[in-house]
């Protein structure tokens, strides 16, 4: 999600079941209304698992590993929308990569 208000590019990387849930949550925390911060979703990726969402969550917060906030690690500052999706589309060709490999290996073990 993207953290509009902040003083510079600020991006908190995470995944939720319900991202939109999540969005709520956190703006009421942060009270928008009255002059906080607003948490605003940007980028959305369905994945068939938890798991899968975790690994690409993990992988994103690895690559901009020295840009991670002291107080809260899933903060990334500063962070353009255009530099995550740019590891994000990094991420994704990966795994897609990684995934074919398996199944090719699968296909010639007879499995």
């Amino acid at each position: 999600m993207q953290i509009e208000g902040a003083k510079q590019s600020v991006i908190k990387i995470g995944w939720a079941f319900d991202w939109l849930q999540r969005e709520r949550t956190f703006n009421h925390a942060a009270m928008p209304a009255i002059g906080g911060l607003r948490y605003k979703t940007k980028l959305h990726q369905l994945f068939n698992t938890a798991r899968d969402a975790f690994r690409m969550e993990q992988w994103l917060l690895r690559r901009f590993s020295n840009r991670r906030h002291a107080n809260n690690i899933e903060i990334v500052t500063p962070l353009t929308l255009t530099e995550l999706q740019s590891a994000r589309t990094d991420y994704l060709v990966h795994a897609d990569r990684c995934h074919r490999w398996l199944l090719q290996r699968d296909v010639e073990a007879g499995n």
